[in-house]
């Protein structure tokens, strides 16, 4: 029993000197390669092919899935809430100041209870400067989400969705066919 409690507060340590390191020093370095490197193979993030993550990801948390497909551009000072798991598919563009968040608290719970919630980006998406993604949303093929929205609910196929709450504005062409090959030398 005791080895079990002390395995615990290991791991638990283990993991919070990862996030530290990720968030505090990692994130930082002008190296790409060296983020990427860190980001796979130190906090098991799957991180497709061609894919960028610039510098200043915030990633809370060393533990939940986390997957981000190919060809994605992920900008700078970007916040990633892992814990709930947060699958990102192809051809996705994050924008700066962007935020994804996997776990919270209901707001009516007299004892304040926590939750956690997957989250969905699924290809083609395009996330605009300072957007949130709420827990347990799905955002489908082709969106766009418009600078500064808060996303609450499921965003539908192609649909172009802004404001606080974000509602739907319209729909994005269904002709998407690009991939995203964005790989500055540093930064």
């Amino acid at each position: 029993m005791i080895n079990i409690l002390v395995h615990k507060i290991l791991s638990f340590k283990h993991k919070m000197l990862y996030e530290y390191i990720s968030n505090r020093m990692i994130s930082r370095l002008p190296c790409g390669m060296i983020r990427l490197f860190f980001y796979r193979h130190v906090l098991h993030i799957h991180v497709g092919k061609s894919t960028w993550i610039a510098m200043g990801a915030y990633i809370y948390a060393s533990y939940g899935d986390f997957y981000i497909g190919n060809n994605c551009a992920i900008n700078d000072d970007c916040i990633f809430d892992r814990r709930g798991g947060i699958y990102i598919g192809n051809n996705v563009n994050i924008s700066r100041q962007s935020a994804i968040y996997t776990a919270g608290h209901i707001i009516n719970s007299p004892v304040f209870q926590y939750y956690e919630k997957k989250v969905h980006i699924c290809d083609y998406v395009w996330l605009g400067t300072r957007s949130m993604i709420m827990p347990g949303v799905s955002v489908g093929k082709g969106a766009v989400v418009l600078p500064g929205a808060i996303v609450t609910h499921d965003v539908g196929e192609y649909e172009i969705v802004g404001g606080v709450p974000a509602k739907r504005l319209g729909m994005r062409s269904k002709k998407l066919i690009y991939n995203l090959d964005w790989k500055p030398t540093f930064i």
